[in-house]
């Protein structure tokens, strides 16, 4: 208690208010209604100053008084009771001026030890100006402004991280009136009229000032519009192209975070999601979809969409640019006729397909060799006697007889990573080893063997698994 109560004199969070506040008029706007945010802070400074100085005068007696309550001269005549409540562990809960036990004119109240909100209070709720604090201890994250009920009404300011992000008028917690969106590097974003925390009518901005539209908003978006620009507050592009009805519509590109590790570091960098057709704010017709790699990013699917999924025709791709799958697409899953290729571009499977590794047609060999021809699950042949199955990477996995897509027979499998060499030989069921001919060919250490195939599940099961979002 007597630690806080010495905070409370020394420090003076208004102090750095104030500095803000004079940073941020450094800021051209354009309309007298935005300039005019001067708050009426001297009020709070008045009686933040009055309990100060009272606690430091009467410090020791504040201490040994078990009430907590006290009365503070305002004026010549004229003397206000204040308290300083405490919560159970002892800790300031709250310090400033009460009407039937509850707070009533200014006060500051705490939580966890840090400042939560000073300014004034009407029948124990935020009313009238006040400054309420998102962020513990560093004070950060605010909003100066007028309350009402506890809820932001009128004229206030947004702060996120020391930065100011916007000033205007609220109604119950959302921007409603004239008001001004700021981006992080200061310059002004949208500003216009707001009505339940969207732009309505107003003008556009980008990062270096260049007015990028004006008129009509829906959805916080232009109504209409050909070749805008959206961009994020912290100035990175969002989304270019065409708008209709304050959707994205016709020819545009989409923008978002992406992120790749190196080396146990995780890198962040800003990627292109879609590039193509839109139709009310989805995709629909041609484009392009990206997603992440360890390079930052790569063109995983081409060709055409239905309300944001694959649909009819088009092409996967593996993430070293190869095709990994071109053909008939239904509601995001690969249905139809198509064709599936190897890695290094040769192909692997054509016919009708049910997923990516079953279909119904042709299996080829890496030098295009046809070496099975029937239905194929879950990428072993059906029905074959010494058949051989590669994986994607050109390998030879498998040699030997199969049956109802299982290896069923005599049979060679081979190391998924290294290339002709043998593991199992022998006679396989249901697609396991019942018999060793041979294991281990060439005295191959058994735990080597083991930790091979756990890597090869790893790296080539896992980490190639193309999953259609």
């Amino acid at each position: 208690m007597e630690k806080k109560l010495r905070e409370f004199i020394k420090n003076d969070v208004l102090e750095i208010l104030n500095f803000k506040i004079e940073k941020e008029n450094e800021i051209k706007e354009e309309w007298n209604e935005i300039k005019k945010y001067n708050f009426d802070l001297e009020e709070i400074y008045k009686y933040d100053n009055k309990l100060k100085e009272f606690i430091n005068i009467n410090f020791n007696d504040i201490i040994n008084n078990k009430s907590k309550k006290y009365l503070i001269q305002l004026k010549d005549n004229e003397k206000e009771e204040f308290s300083i409540i405490f919560d159970k562990y002892n800790d300031i809960e709250y310090i400033g001026y009460l009407k039937n036990d509850k707070y009533e004119g200014y006060g500051r109240l705490y939580n966890n030890n840090s400042l939560k909100y000073q300014g004034f209070f009407n029948d124990g709720k935020y009313n009238g100006i006040g400054i309420l604090y998102d962020n513990k201890y560093d004070y950060k994250d605010i909003y100066i402004g007028y309350f009402k009920n506890e809820k932001y009404n009128g004229y206030g300011k947004i702060l996120k991280n020391n930065k100011l992000i916007y000033q205007g008028y609220f109604y119950d917690n959302k921007y409603e009136g004239k008001g001004c969106l700021y981006f992080e590097n200061k310059k002004i974003y949208k500003y216009g009229l707001f009505k339940d925390d969207n732009l309505v009518n107003g003008i556009l901005y980008d990062p270096d000032g260049n007015k990028i539209y004006s008129g009509d908003f829906i959805n916080n978006n232009p109504k209409e519009g050909k070749n805008l620009k959206i961009f994020e507050l912290n100035g990175d592009l969002k989304y270019e192209g065409d708008f209709l009805n304050g959707m994205y519509h016709k020819y545009g590109k989409l923008y978002g975070n992406g992120e790749y590790e190196n080396k146990g570091i995780f890198s962040k960098y800003k990627r292109k999601i879609y590039e193509g057709e839109f139709e009310k704010g989805n995709y629909k017709g041609i484009g392009k979809l990206y997603k992440d790699n360890e390079l930052g990013k790569y063109l995983f699917y081409e060709g055409n969409f239905n309300n944001n999924m694959f649909d009819e025709k088009g092409i996967l791709f593996y993430q070293n640019g190869q095709k990994l799958y071109e053909g008939n697409f239904n509601k995001n899953k690969i249905k139809g006729k198509g064709i599936k290729y190897y890695k290094n571009g040769s192909k692997k499977y054509e016919g009708i397909f049910d997923t990516l590794n079953s279909c119904e047609g042709i299996y080829y060999s890496p030098d295009n060799k046809e070496i099975y021809k029937g239905k194929i699950l879950n990428e072993i042949p059906i029905n074959c006697k010494n058949g051989i199955i590669y994986n994607d990477n050109t390998f030879k996995i498998y040699e030997g007889d199969m049956n109802n897509g299982k290896y069923e027979g005599y049979g060679i499998e081979y190391c998924p990573l290294v290339r002709n060499k043998i593991i199992y030989k022998g006679y396989f069921k249901n697609n396991y080893l019942i018999k060793n001919e041979i294991k281990y060919i060439n005295n191959t250490d058994k735990s080597n063997a083991i930790n091979i195939i756990i890597l090869y599940f790893y790296l080539v099961v896992v980490s190639n698994q193309v999953k259609v979002d």
